[in-house]
């Protein structure tokens, strides 16, 4: 079976994630003040209520754990396995306040293979240090932030969480300054300048969040979705991969293992797909290892194998409701080669996604010299508004009024071409607001997870 990176509805994962970091400010606040006043192995002792709450009252969470468990160790789980997966995870948690208050010295960290780190740092070229939520994260951050020689920045979702987030950033502004927030436009560019200097980006690449194109990999026997996002993020920027894991090993001890990954990934044209999954599966062999030497370090609280599942089923609905070229050219005016959309992939009353190739064809009408102009992109996204006008028009037994493209606003490129992009262009387009004379819609287009091109149309209507 020839792999496949898919484009997938991740909004369950997103509600999944979001659950054991379901702590309020009030709370982080009464907990900080114990840790910091009252001492660390005080604090620990009130992690064993907490952790019992939270065994207790997250139903999901906890069977979610069991199967985890049941997944790494071989055999079933009992409630005391799940209680200390639980508290393992509570007492990183209660940890990251101290490292992030620069209290280093609290803890022993033991690094393995540093060797490797210095390579890249005395080559003065920058590389991408791939991670994941096994283990802690702050404890590599604060290395960089301890250690000048160590010249870190960190590539993670800000909107995830923002009250947590925002919490444990005012514990240590010099750590939230070397964070590249993901999904702005300077994104990549920020990236590129950072690699450029010599800096290691850190990310994690084993959890999926919404709208992320992800490829299929087995871990732990069982088929689980994983982001092609970093693989795709290192194949641009050209790069050397270097693994780590933070793991937690009790009481006041921690390691972090380094694993060199690769010089560069180059990802063939005519084997994109085949080629992520490869890098992918290999990254997950290893995550698969180190989560067999800690188990308990596992913090992806959500079901992270029926994810899969979901994409899977996802794919398989759109394929078989899909809507082809030959139906969008009856919901919209556009005939011919001016209809530039192929398929629409997935849409619903606010949202639609269509696919197209049609960039790399030299036919295309929309060319000049042979070259496609990236500022076609917002026809794309036009002819995307109109045929989810047509779509929300037929479901409710109506024909949508013909349309035209009125005004485009906060336009926004990334690229100066589309012909020379060898990936397929995917374009959402999202209903803002609307009326019987006019409809705004946000517009993005990207290719392999890269984005070309946004902004905002307005869609006036003839009555």
């Amino acid at each position: 079976m020839t792999p496949k990176v898919l484009a997938t509805k991740t909004s369950e994962a997103d509600r999944w994630t979001a659950l054991p970091e379901r702590g309020t400010p009030a709370l982080l606040r009464v907990i900080a003040w114990i840790a910091v006043h009252v001492g660390r192995w005080t604090a620990r002792l009130i992690l064993y209520p907490i952790t019992s709450y939270f065994v207790i009252t997250a139903h999901a969470s906890r069977q979610t754990s069991y199967e985890y468990l049941k997944r790494v160790r071989g055999h079933s789980a009992r409630w005391w396995h799940v209680f200390r997966h639980f508290h393992c995870f509570a007492a990183t948690i209660l940890d990251r306040l101290y490292l992030l208050r620069g209290e280093f010295e609290r803890f022993g960290v033991t690094l393995h293979r540093k060797e490797i780190l210095h390579r890249e740092i005395e080559s003065g070229k920058g590389s991408i240090l791939l991670g994941s939520h096994l283990g802690s994260f702050e404890v590599l951050r604060a290395l960089g932030v301890m250690q000048r020689s160590f010249p870190l920045k960190v590539l993670m979702d800000t909107a995830h969480n923002q009250n947590v987030t925002r919490f444990f950033d005012a514990l240590n502004p010099k750590i939230a300054n070397t964070v590249i927030a993901l999904d702005r436009p300077d994104t990549l560019l920020r990236v590129k300048e950072s690699l450029d200097a010599g800096f290691f980006i850190g990310m994690l690449g084993d959890r999926v969040a919404s709208g992320d194109r992800t490829t299929q990999c087995q871990f732990l026997g069982a088929p689980a979705a994983f982001p092609a996002g970093p693989i795709l993020l290192a194949a641009m920027m050209r790069c050397p991969v270097i693994l780590f894991f933070g793991l937690y090993r009790g009481g006041n001890r921690y390691e972090i293992h380094f694993e060199h990954f690769a010089d560069e990934i180059i990802l063939a044209r005519d084997r994109r797909a085949e080629d992520i999954q490869l890098w992918m599966q290999r990254y997950v062999q290893r995550l698969e290892h180190y989560a067999r030497l800690a188990p308990y370090n596992w913090f992806n609280f959500y079901p992270f194998w029926e994810l899969t599942a979901t994409c899977v089923k996802g794919l398989k609905t759109a394929g078989e409701t899909s809507i082809n070229k030959t139906e969008i050219r009856t919901l919209i005016p556009h005939s011919g080669l001016m209809c530039v959309l192929d398929t629409v992939t997935e849409w619903d009353d606010r949202s639609i996604v269509c696919i197209s190739n049609t960039h790399r064809d030299p036919a295309n009408p929309l060319r000049r010299g042979g070259r496609l102009s990236a500022l076609h992109a917002f026809e794309y996204g036009a002819q995307a508004a109109a045929v989810h006008g047509g779509l929300r028009a037929r479901s409710a037994g109506a024909t949508a009024p013909p349309g035209y493209l009125a005004a485009l606003r906060d336009a926004r490129l990334y690229a100066m071409r589309l012909d020379d992009i060898g990936s397929p262009l995917q374009i959402s387009a999202r209903r803002l607001f609307g009326d019987a004379t006019n409809t705004v819609y946000e517009c993005r287009v990207s290719a392999g997870g890269v984005l070309l091109a946004d902004g905002r149309i307005t869609i006036m209507l003839r009555a």
